[in-house]
């Protein structure tokens, strides 16, 4: 095991938005924008982390959790190097 990530990209947590997207229909939310108003973040922001454009923050992590309370962290996001984010999308 690595003890650093010298000269490396740091990993970071990704969301897992298909995991999402089951919940999402399984509790009942229609549309995206309902689901990003019950995270509090925009549509866009929803966009932008679904997509790896930006990592979320611990905010958007904490609300997503308990808008699902019943899934686990690792159910929904996961770590990853940010040079695989693009390539998962």
């Amino acid at each position: 095991m690595k003890d650093s990530f010298t000269g490396e990209t740091s990993p970071t947590i990704a969301l897992r938005r298909q995991k999402l997207d089951e919940l999402r229909r399984a509790n009942g939310i229609d549309t995206e924008a309902e689901l990003a108003r019950i995270i509090g973040v925009s549509p866009t922001t929803l966009w932008r982390i679904s997509r790896g454009d930006v990592a979320p923050s611990h905010g958007f992590i904490a609300r997503t959790l308990l808008a699902f309370p019943h899934s686990k962290f690792e159910t929904l996001f996961e770590v990853v190097k940010p040079d695989t984010l693009k390539a998962a999308s």
